[in-house]
């Protein structure tokens, strides 16, 4: 209802995204398979991919190749020579999606749908979210069976591009494994002065999305189970370690109004 007047300081309130969000992806040559034989596979049962050629102008959000050592040296143990997965958009292999390399392309590409699913989910996540400007302070932490093992730390702000899929990152050269059965506990701190409201959801390796905390049942209680006091720690229940295997992504979500 104001009038901006040059040099006011504005604050985005509102985010529209797309009604139809697609995933770019791009065949690498390593495939020995031209960009017309692969797209129709990948699309027949994907409408939300759009795919093109490597090195042809177009950006992509992940490419679908051949894993080769000599590429990767640094990598080796990821996957076996020529196995077939996907890299992200400067062709660094992302861990956990690649299948036998002796398959048919369509059964490969039958094997990959779920990660296809789950990088699409976390693009429309990170278009509807506001990480790269937000200067929220907090910190996460994933420990299994209660402190033992490598914690996984997370931290805002980080500097990423709104176009990106959200990519599993390898933390000191390896994916930390959790072994089915495992307990994993969760923690999030609030290192503002002020109340947070937080949201736990999990993307799977299937690319089903799952809501743990606050509990989605309990819609009247909501926003006090979703509130994080200033300078105050969000601890969850254990939870247990169990199948589907592969990649698993946990997205934390906080905000200053409630959720």
């Amino acid at each position: 209802g104001g009038n901006a007047e040059i040099g006011d300081v504005l604050q985005e309130r509102i985010r529209s995204i797309p009604d139809r969000v697609m995933l770019k992806v791009g065949i690498d040559p390593s495939l020995d398979l031209d960009t017309a034989t692969v797209a129709p596979m990948l699309t027949a049962t994907m409408n939300f991919l759009e795919v093109y050629p490597v090195g042809e102008g177009q950006d992509v959000h992940c490419i679908l190749g051949r894993f080769l050592a000599a590429d990767h040296p640094q990598k080796a143990d990821i996957a076996n020579e020529s196995d077939i997965g996907l890299f992200d958009a400067v062709l660094e292999p992302i861990v956990g999606t690649f299948v036998d390399g002796d398959l048919e392309i369509i059964d490969a590409i039958t094997n990959l749908r779920p990660i296809f699913k789950s990088l699409l989910i976390g693009r429309i996540l990170r278009l509807a979210f506001n990480q790269p400007t937000s200067s929220l302070d907090i910190e996460v932490k994933i420990n299994q069976d209660r402190g033992r093992g490598v914690p996984i730390l997370g931290s805002t702000p980080r500097s990423r591009s709104t176009e990106e899929v959200i990519l599993p990152k390898l933390l000191e050269d390896e994916v930390q494994e959790i072994v089915k059965g495992t307990q994993v506990e969760m923690e999030v701190t609030n290192r503002e002065n002020i109340l947070l409201y937080v949201s736990m959801l999990v993307i799977d390796a299937e690319g089903t999305v799952d809501v743990l905390h606050p509990n989605m049942t309990q819609w009247s209680e909501i926003n006090d189970s979703s509130a994080v006091a200033a300078n105050g720690v969000l601890r969850l229940e254990p939870i247990v370690a169990y199948p589907p295997y592969g990649l698993a992504e946990l997205l934390v979500i906080a905000s200053t109004c409630p959720l």
